[in-house]
């Protein structure tokens, strides 16, 4: 089945949005790189809106961004500090 979604178009909507702001302390570097690797699987990343991507296609993208985030130090650290805690961090 073929998923229509946003493209690129899409894609930079998403990652311009301003939800993942904390209080008070504007919105963290990290925060806004996970918000694109989001963007990038929400949307299709660079298909075309009118051609549709397929589930495999959508798993793979996420598959990649999940790659990518894994390899950074504060990735990391957010999950050992949610681990310990239970709470997250704003890195």
């Amino acid at each position: 089945m073929a998923l229509n979604l946003p493209g690129p178009t899409g894609a930079a909507a998403i990652a311009s949005r301003s939800d993942l702001r904390a209080p008070g302390q504007g919105e963290a570097r990290h925060d806004a790189l996970i918000a694109g690797k989001l963007a990038e699987v929400l949307s299709g990343r660079r298909h075309r809106h009118d051609a549709g991507a397929s589930e495999d296609q959508l798993l793979a993208l996420e598959r990649k961004a999940f790659q990518a985030l894994i390899r950074t130090d504060k990735t990391l650290a957010r999950i050992e500090h949610t681990l310990e805690t239970g709470r997250p961090l704003r890195n």
